[in-house]
């Protein structure tokens, strides 16, 4: 498959799939462009892992597919499949850390595995270790390292990444309940008397309402710092952009009669790209 169809077709895959982030995306010079796709793709991949399958052997086998077919394409022999043709040659472009990818991967075995988040800190290093993980690849893809100092971009992205992932998985909350996965820790929930069948269940009561504004404070304390450590620079900020979007999605949820269970957190998408274009001609997100 030719490098550009194999770009187009992740490209296509993040527009029906995570369109926050393939919006964000078009604001890249089409030179970075595609990597940026082929990574969002590897995203959808991995997290619909936990999706789509019922068994943790079944998980575990995928995600070891995952592995090998990202060693495959750093080699230049990438499997028969369109996002492991696009990662290869965003691999030949630029130097994507290894370790980076595992840790993705590593991570998402939470979501098919039984178990819960004791606290706030697993809770965070989960969405570290993904969306800010993602974050620190997209990053390298777009050439951002090169013009600024890799550490100072890295906790940007780990502090975007928990309070992308954390406002995420707050909207996500319905869709998790009622497959019976818990992303709440289990220390919020007792602080506020609600147990994980009362979710599971979608009832809505004020210690839930209180259990989510309590995580979406953290989102936006995340927010807060990544915003603290500076203007993230032209090749930078179309990587950042969706972190633009936490805001407003917070602010939906922080209104009095919010539902968890019956008002979906979702933003029109002219909205979304007004969010954009004005981030992108004052640099800031």
């Amino acid at each position: 498959m030719e490098r550009d169809d194999s770009f187009a077709a992740c490209g296509a895959m993040v527009r029906a799939r995570d369109a926050d982030r393939y919006f964000a995306a078009l604001f890249a010079p089409k030179e970075t462009r595609g990597a940026l796709f082929a990574l969002y793709a590897l995203n959808y991949e991995l997290a619909h892992v936990g999706e789509s399958v019922r068994e943790p052997m079944v998980g575990d086998i995928r995600m070891q597919w995952w592995r090998e077919t990202l060693e495959s394409a750093r080699d230049g022999h990438p499997r028969a499949h369109v996002v492991a043709h696009a990662l290869a040659a965003a691999m030949a472009a630029q130097d994507l850390p290894g370790d980076l990818f595992e840790r993705m991967i590593e991570a998402r075995g939470f979501d098919y595995l039984d178990g819960y988040f004791t606290d706030c800190a697993e809770l965070e290093s989960y969405a570290a270790d993904t969306a800010g993980a993602l974050i620190q690849l997209a990053l390298r893809a777009a050439g951002a390292t090169v013009a600024k100092d890799e550490a100072a971009l890295d906790e940007a992205a780990r502090e975007a990444g928990i309070a992308y992932a954390l406002c995420g998985l707050l909207r996500a909350l319905p869709h998790h309940a009622a497959r019976r996965k818990l992303y709440l820790p289990l220390d919020v929930l007792a602080a506020h008397a609600i147990s994980p069948e009362d979710i599971f269940s979608g009832r809505d009561s004020e210690g839930l309402r209180a259990a989510v504004a309590a995580i979406a404070a953290r989102a936006r304390a995340h927010l807060d710092a990544a915003r603290a450590l500076g203007r993230p620079g032209a090749k930078a900020l179309p990587v950042f952009l969706p972190l633009g979007l936490v805001p407003l999605y917070l602010k939906q949820m922080a209104a009095p009669d919010f539902n968890p269970f019956r008002m979906a957190v979702e933003l029109p998408l002219y909205r979304r790209q007004w969010r954009y274009l004005t981030a992108a001609l004052s640099g800031r997100v």
